[in-house]
């Protein structure tokens, strides 16, 4: 129609994504080679971000109608439910989408208090677009578009929080299983803080941290300030800032000390419903090989800030590599590990050899990780890739080493 205004269906609401989501979720209840012939017992519609806000208008008019979800999850955004709903909803929301004020996708107008059907899980220090998920992203990129080069992420302070609510998001799945299949619901999350100002406005710690809400041991015992809020033009990254060296001796005088913290936080996470016991293991193994404590320095090859197509580090190639989950992968992150702890060390005392020795664990990572597609273990794309990072970071190690 001449001089009309043609609209982007990602952000109005397309009648046909409804139609062909409910054909989507029949096909997998009653057609076996969709799941590769394993028994389909749960269907939960599930959606993330802006998919999240087409999903409330699914079940808020579609579903009425036409029922076909036995729950829906709504994740990192969403819209108010209707509260005459036949099914549980379980939100799960980032620090971001109920302190950000942007249309559809603030919270704060739209929260609704817990009922036997509906909860909303409220995870502070997280952020709607987070580290763990632009790793993801890359690595699905360089699967499906190896051709299309990388974005990265430019704000400053730096954005992407740490806070890995990846883990929270399984154990609400896991949850929501529960809650369908035994109706029992899910734990009430804890709210967060605000101020009883007009806007509202987080209530935060001395490390400019929300308090309230859910906090995972990787953030009540924190080794940064990671908040849903940031100064950058895309306000989804929030702010990811390490603390300097001084504050991290100050609040961990030892190591066993940052050690104890985080198990101790992470038994209560497990307890209250909000982390599964096999992510609790693998943030335990983390917090022991972290440096946190051991009175070393931070220097630029063994700091996790910004992103990997900004300042590539060792622990960065870390969180990059166990983004794959690689069969055997527990000895490439093991090798990264210690090449932080050998840099650290390099960084604190000026000796060479502390270099030589972080230089020799990521030429192993390196060969090793070349090794995995002839035998089976990797894609050759994302083998090149790593082996491209781990190439780079030998190049900067040996700069640092020469500089001694």
């Amino acid at each position: 129609m001449s001089g009309a205004t043609e609209l982007d269906p990602f952000r109005h609401d397309d009648q046909l994504s409804y139609d062909v989501f409910a054909q989507g979720m029949k096909a997998v209840r009653a057609v076996p080679r969709v799941m590769g012939g394993l028994p389909v017992r749960t269907v939960i519609a599930g959606g993330h971000s802006r998919s999240a806000v087409h999903l409330g208008v699914y079940v808020n008019a579609v579903h009425p109608h036409a029922p076909v979800a036995d729950g829906v999850m709504p994740i990192i955004a969403g819209r108010q439910v209707r509260s005459d709903l036949d099914i549980p909803v379980l939100k799960v929301l980032s620090e971001t989408d109920y302190v950000a004020t942007y249309d559809e996708w603030t919270q704060i107008t739209a929260r609704q208090p817990d009922t036997d059907r509906f909860r909303t899980w409220w995870m502070s220090g997280t952020t709607h677009v987070d580290h763990h998920m632009a790793l993801a992203r890359a690595a699905t990129q360089i699967r499906d578009l190896p051709d299309r080069p990388l974005e990265g992420t430019d704000c400053d302070p730096p954005g992407l929080s740490r806070v890995p609510s990846q883990h929270v998001v399984s154990a609400a799945m896991a949850a929501m299983v529960r809650w369908v299949t035994g109706g029992k619901p899910p734990t009430h999350s804890p709210l967060p803080e605000f101020t009883a100002t007009t806007p509202p406005a987080l209530v935060r710690d001395e490390h400019e941290n929300a308090r309230g809400g859910i906090r995972l041991a990787t953030f009540a015992v924190p080794v940064a300030t990671d908040r849903g809020t940031t100064s950058c033009d895309n306000y989804l990254v929030g702010t990811h800032v390490p603390f300097d060296d001084a504050t991290l001796r100050k609040l961990y005088p030892t190591h066993e000390d940052y050690v104890g913290a985080v198990t101790a936080g992470l038994f209560r996470n497990v307890r209250d419903g909000f982390l599964l016991h096999e992510d609790a293991t693998d943030l335990a193994t983390q917090a022991r090989a972290s440096i946190a404590g051991r009175a070393l320095v931070t220097g630029p090859l063994v700091a996790n800030v910004a992103d990997f197509r900004r300042a590539l580090s060792i622990p960065i190639l870390r969180d990059h590599t166990q983004i794959y989950h690689f069969r055997g992968g527990d000895r490439l992150l093991g090798l990264l590990d210690q090449a932080v702890t050998e840099a650290a060390e390099g960084y604190t005392t000026s000796r060479r050899a502390a270099f030589d020795r972080a230089l020799g664990l990521v030429r192993r990572y390196r060969e090793l990780v070349a090794a995995m597609p002839g035998h089976d273990r990797a894609d050759p794309a994302i083998a090149d890739l790593l082996v491209r990072f781990a190439g780079t970071l030998i190049e900067e190690l040996t700069t640092e080493r020469d500089r001694q």
